[in-house]
């Protein structure tokens, strides 16, 4: 009917698909001749860039593929290294010198720091034995109380005239019924020798680490304080009642009136150089040897004030 009218018929076409552009000759060329990780990597972005229709420098894409690739491989050496080092020094150990050299400098702390723990756990024994003096100075304010303020003496007759082993007593027995535990006469620096005191009443000739102030016996002045009144005390502060000792109860000072004593005996610098000292008022004092009967201040072995 279109040819009748003597219209001339429309020719219609379909749209043509459009083929992806061809890849260069040159990028092409540079794929094929090259090897290895980078081509590989080179043809894949370039493949993925001609896809896309978009075709940056070559240049660029080559100096993009080789920096990441030189990372990578930079990264893997350095990994590489930190395992042969650690491989090679645990292969390596130690040698004599470095040895010798650790174990002289484990030597010199040794020197420096084993006087010092030394010193340190002398001065808490000497904190446990200033404890056991005063616990033993309060036992004999209270026997002191009961006794009409009379002191302890040394000796006490039981039958043998105060001085007979096993017969006789002395002042620890005197005070054992208001200390009623025998480890407190025992200093934690000093081990005494058997027989040890064990609380008896009739303790004269068993050992222990205290001992009674008899210094000065000599008639004259001046005078112990064993046996003595309270109201015979000039200064109760100022006078020593106890001592330390190695053994005996007693007969360890000088009995001779003259001042200016000092002990020899190991005793006297058994802690750090020094000793406690129980007062008659109840306090502890801890004093260097030369210090408790000098020549030239006041005696703290006697009663009197000098």
């Amino acid at each position: 009917m279109v040819e009748q009218a003597g219209i001339e018929p429309a020719t219609f076409s379909m749209p043509r698909r459009r083929a992806p552009p061809a890849p260069l000759p040159h990028l092409s060329a540079s794929i094929a001749n090259r090897k290895g990780r980078v081509n590989a990597e080179f043809a894949f972005t370039c493949r993925r860039v001609t896809c896309r229709g978009n075709w940056p420098d070559a240049k660029l894409l080559k100096q993009g593929v080789r920096r990441r690739t030189a990372n990578e491989a930079g990264k893997a050496a350095s990994r590489a290294s930190r395992v042969k080092g650690t491989s090679d020094m645990r292969a390596r150990g130690f040698t004599l010198i470095e040895l010798l050299v650790v174990i002289a400098i484990i030597a010199i702390l040794a020197s420096i720091l084993f006087p010092v723990f030394s010193r340190a756990r002398e001065k808490a024994r000497q904190a446990s034995c200033s404890s056991n003096v005063k616990q033993l100075m309060l036992a004999i304010n209270m026997y002191v109380q009961d006794c009409d303020e009379l002191l302890p003496t040394e000796d006490y007759d039981f039958g043998g005239g105060g001085n007979v082993v096993g017969t006789d007593g002395g002042w620890r027995g005197a005070i054992m019924p208001y200390v009623r535990n025998v480890q407190i006469f025992i200093c934690p620096s000093h081990r005494p020798a058997d027989p040890r005191f064990d609380g008896r009443y009739r303790d004269k000739g068993l050992n222990g680490s205290y001992a009674i102030n008899d210094g000065h016996q000599d008639a004259g002045l001046p005078s112990p304080p064993e046996n003595q009144a309270l109201a015979a005390i000039e200064d109760a502060s100022s006078v020593i009642f106890l001592t330390e000792s190695n053994g005996p109860d007693d007969d360890f000072l000088t009995n001779l009136n003259t001042r200016g004593w000092v002990p020899a005996d190991t005793w006297a610098t058994r802690h750090n150089g020094g000793a406690n000292y129980p007062f008659i008022d109840g306090h502890v004092k801890w004093l260097k040897p030369e210090v408790i009967d000098s020549a030239t201040k006041d005696s703290l072995l006697s009663i009197e004030l000098e």
